[in-house]
């Protein structure tokens, strides 16, 4: 299939040579001649000044749902920082309480379970049965 087939198939026309016109430097694209531009529609100024104003409104209403924004983010970050505020409390606290608990296992639990351990041990040495027997 050819280009120009193709182009034909996606409903683009074949066009004459003479629709690329040199003009200049640049090629001018479909040169079908002259003309006057039409004259605008005078309802184009009036939509522009009713985007405009709709524009407006728009930025309006944005700034006073970021004012809302604000306040509610404050009383987020208060309660953020309250709760922050706890759970660094009570992890110091558990951290307190973790390192009493390991010093009495260390220095309470640890020498009995070694004494323990020993005599268990020792417990079915022969020296130990002599003793038991005398």
């Amino acid at each position: 299939m050819t280009t120009t087939q193709q182009l034909a198939n996606l409903g683009i026309p074949d066009l004459p040579l003479e629709a690329f016109q040199p003009d200049g430097r640049r090629l001018r694209l479909y040169k079908k001649g002259g003309g006057a531009a039409p004259t605008p529609d005078p309802n184009v100024g009036k939509a522009a000044l009713e985007e405009m104003q709709t524009g407006r409104d728009w930025l309006a209403f944005a700034k006073d749902q970021f004012a809302a924004g604000n306040v509610r983010q404050e009383e987020l970050d208060n309660l953020t920082q309250r709760v922050t505020d706890q759970q660094m409390a009570a992890q110091d606290e558990n951290m307190a309480n973790a390192r009493e608990d390991r010093a009495r296992y260390q220095g309470v639990f640890q020498p009995l379970q070694d004494k323990f351990i020993q005599q268990a041990n020792e417990y079915g040495t022969q020296g130990k049965q002599d003793e038991m027997a005398a």
